[in-house]
């Protein structure tokens, strides 16, 4: 067992028994009585009659202060002891520390050296006071080390940050310049020629930008299409009702800055005016949906004599300015999408017509034009598909006479008048094709004068004019 002891073991062990030793309950109790009792057994044993005779007990006083003189000196040299002790294992550990500190400064673990030097201070066996020049001139000369290191780490450091912030800089500008194609096209499919030798990681970085642009934009356009709707709705409710709901207690504060503000225009007379605004700004939508009961009793005298007129109106695409009053032609301009046109009045000025097409891909003068000629009579038809499946622009019927007129623009091939002339030579008794003047010669080929006349607007007028008398 006994070579198994280590001499940090023995050491301690001793420090130990020298602690104890140097204590004054272990002075008093080794040196005071157990060197009194060796002492009264060694003078009984070898002198009993000194002892018998009361000697001893004069002598006490004497004994009593030898044995204190000699528990003190002992004391003093075990104390020395382990001074001496102490000051080797500070030492050894100042000699650990320092090459522990070169180390770490070769490491650049500023952070580990610093906690090592205070646990050195903190770990010092002596009183600081007694080795602490020594560790302050030690530590100083670290200290200049470590900074002087540190600063030229910090330089590198430094240096390194910035080179990593250019190419990052760079980095973020080609991703930029990507997403900014990616933003200008709406798309993703194609990226600009300049771009061609940009790694795979920045274009997919690009497109991951392209794509959070685009829900931020969904998200936008879904916020203002539900504060449109809600301000719309607002709107509408003030301009019917004169007043708050009876729900408005129940809103959230958005909503409810929606009905203030409605309500403030229509104290200030202003929110007929709004209204007109957000319906001309939301193209959409159906302007239909921003009719009030306002609007009604401006078209008719009342609400209900203004759904009625309404209805009066829609019956027909087709209006000259003339035939309608202001606030009939403001209220379909405004809710019903119908247009204005100045079309020609048969060779005769022009005329200021009111329209409206839905889903019809024609052009405006054509359509005016084919409404024009079915004022011609009351009972014209425009847009008729005959039982041949033809598509003829107007029909006059007169008893079981019928005529078909179609408007040509001279854009269709001959090919395909030729087939329509055909065909509608089969169910009708006469066919006028209309066609500008500067394009007479082209279609003179189809003109028989009997069953297919090809003529000008005007020509054709007094054509029907005239068949129908």
């Amino acid at each position: 067992m006994s070579s198994d002891l280590t001499p940090e073991d023995v050491y301690e062990f001793m420090s130990a028994v020298g602690h104890f030793i140097c204590s004054i309950y272990g002075t008093v109790l080794i040196f005071g009585v157990g060197g009194g009792f060796l002492f009264y057994n060694f003078v009984y044993l070898t002198n009993q009659d000194y002892f018998l005779g009361g000697g001893f007990v004069a002598d006490l006083p004497y004994f009593i202060f030898a044995s204190l003189v000699i528990g003190l000196a002992v004391f003093g040299v075990v104390k020395l002891w382990r001074y001496v002790s102490r000051l080797r294992s500070d030492k050894r550990r100042f000699c650990a520390f320092l090459q522990e500190a070169e180390i770490l400064l070769k490491c650049n673990d500023f952070a580990k050296l610093k906690h090592e030097r205070a646990l050195l201070v903190q770990n010092l066996r002596l009183s600081p006071n007694a080795y602490m020049s020594e560790v302050n001139e030690a530590v100083g000369r670290l200290g200049q080390k470590e900074a002087t290191l540190k600063a030229a780490i910090d330089e590198v450091e430094e240096a390194k940050r910035r080179q990593q912030q250019g190419q990052r800089d760079a980095l973020i500008a080609k991703i930029g310049q990507v997403y900014s194609a990616f933003r200008e096209q709406g798309h993703t499919e194609i990226i600009p020629e300049e771009c061609k030798d940009y790694p795979a990681s920045i274009i997919e970085d690009a497109k991951k930008w392209f794509d959070k642009y685009q829900d931020e934009e969904r998200g936008r356009k879904r916020q203002e299409e539900w504060e449109r709707e809600e301000y719309k709705e607002a709107l509408l409710f003030i301009s019917n009702n004169h007043g708050l709901p009876t729900y408005y207690a129940q809103l959230s504060n958005a909503r409810k800055a929606f009905y203030d503000e409605a309500l403030k225009l229509y104290k200030e007379g202003l929110l007929q005016g709004a209204l007109a605004e957000l319906r001309d700004q939301n193209k959409k939508e159906k302007p239909q949906a921003y009719i009030t009961n306002q609007d009604y009793t401006d078209l008719a005298g009342g609400v209900e004599a203004g759904k009625e007129r309404e209805k009066q109106l829609l019956t027909k695409k087709f209006y000259f300015e003339t035939e309608l009053g202001n606030g009939e032609q403001r209220f379909l301009k405004s809710f019903h999408k119908y247009e204005t046109c100045k079309v020609s009045n048969f060779g005769d000025g022009f005329l200021h017509a009111l329209f409206r097409k839905e889903g019809q891909n024609e052009g405006t003068q054509h359509f005016c034009t084919k409404h024009l000629f079915a004022k011609l009579h009351p009972g014209a038809q425009v847009e008729v598909r005959d039982w041949w499946k033809n598509e003829v622009d107007v029909v006059f019927k007169k008893g079981q006479k019928k005529l078909a007129l179609e408007i040509e623009t001279g854009s269709n091939k001959a090919d395909y008048v030729r087939d329509k002339i055909s065909n509608l030579c089969r169910a009708y008794d006469q066919i006028i094709v209309v066609v500008p003047r500067k394009v007479l010669p082209k279609y003179r080929a189809y003109h028989d004068g009997q069953k297919v006349f090809v003529l000008t607007a005007k020509q054709a007028k007094e054509h029907v004019l005239e068949w129908y008398k």
